[in-house]
């Protein structure tokens, strides 16, 4: 059915609901790696598909619509850089692991567009421009959607494939007499870059959008009277509210599952 589920920020349900990828720390080396896993739902069995190499730290992965492959950011490039961080694809198999060559110094937080045709992600020019990109799955075509200065959030899809979901950290706001913070904002904008509005704006904030499969709702992580819990919203912006009433508590982040499998 068309359930909210809560996950951990970096799941990813397989198209057809069997299946969940994730990272999955490994410490049998020193320092521990970050590999990509698969979960079997109906065995609960677990099998890594990237390959253990050093340093390797794979982080969010997005599987593609076919269910064919993924793709995830990961430091496996970096040749020592701290801060460098790339896309890479892989077959669910193991097979074909490539990088994506955005030409960006900086790309992470990737997820597949619904067609299979686009990966929209978080990328940096390495100096102080963050933004939301989209860049065809063998890297051409890279196009800015939005720049924010604030950093972006993992995006998320309208189920249409027409536009994105995303967070970002606004402007300042007063919250106190001279105290001021940055809060996470949910934006949703078009792919052309244009119709950008903000969903969630302070004094509330969100995070971790995703959108039902029909288009009508998104779910987040929100914050409000500072409780921290799942809300649903309308994809105009309409009333928002908590997926499960008042009294749960949530730590991690929703997705919607539009299949369960059989």
């Amino acid at each position: 059915g068309d359930d909210v589920m809560l996950v951990d920020e970096g799941l990813s349900w397989s198209p057809d609901g069997r299946s969940i990828a994730f990272a999955r720390t490994i410490c049998e080396t020193d320092p521990c790696l970050n590999l990509i896993a698969i979960l079997d739902v109906a065995s609960g069995s677990i099998r890594e598909v990237t390959p253990a190499s050093a340093g390797a730290q794979d982080f969010g992965p997005s599987w593609s619509p076919d269910g064919q492959r993924l793709v995830f950011w990961s430091t496996r490039s970096a040749a020592g850089d701290p801060f460098r961080v790339d896309l890479f694809t892989i077959g669910v198999d193991g097979s074909e692991l490539a990088r994506i060559p955005v030409g960006l110094p900086s790309a992470a937080r990737p997820e597949w567009s619904p067609d299979g045709h686009w990966i929209a992600f978080e990328g940096s020019d390495g100096d102080t421009a963050t933004g939301l990109y989209i860049v065809h799955p063998d890297g051409t075509d890279l196009r800015p959607v939005s720049i924010e200065s604030q950093g972006v959030g993992r995006p998320a899809w309208s189920p249409d494939g027409g536009s994105l979901a995303y967070s970002t950290n606004g402007d300042l706001v007063e919250v106190a007499p001279s105290h001021f913070v940055s809060l996470l904002e949910i934006r949703v904008i078009r792919l052309d870059g244009s119709g950008k509005r903000s969903l969630i704006a302070p004094p509330d904030q969100g995070s971790g959008p995703s959108w039902s499969p029909d288009g009508t709702l998104i779910a987040y992580r929100g914050s409000r009277a500072e409780s921290d819990r799942i809300w649903v919203v309308g994809a105009d912006g309409s009333n928002p509210q908590p997926a499960f009433g008042d009294g749960l508590i949530a730590g991690g982040t929703p997705d919607w599952t539009a299949t369960t499998g059989d």
